[in-house]
């Protein structure tokens, strides 16, 4: 079964055609300089220390002590009980 193309759809496809036929490409490289893996390591380090010279010191860590609870009714486990039994 053969499709026909409205005539707005042909004028587009032909027009695109020429165009695709009047343009011509032209590739062109040119070289970009770059940093060697030294200075970028040097870079990265630098950045670091000047990071760790921005950012404050971290709050001491408090020492929390561990209490005995020999004589109460605490007990050590991992899952806590549900509130009720399920009901199956």
């Amino acid at each position: 079964m053969c499709q026909r193309l409205s005539t707005s759809a042909m004028n587009s496809l032909i027009a695109e055609e020429r165009m695709r036929r009047q343009h011509s490409w032209q590739v062109r490289r040119t070289g970009a300089p770059m940093a060697s893996g030294q200075q970028r390591w040097d870079r990265a380090y630098q950045l670091l220390l000047q990071w760790a010279a921005a950012t404050p010191p971290p709050p001491a860590l408090s020492i929390v002590l561990e209490t005995s609870h020999a004589h109460s009714d605490l007990q050590p486990r991992f899952d806590q009980s549900s509130g009720r039994a399920p009901n199956h």
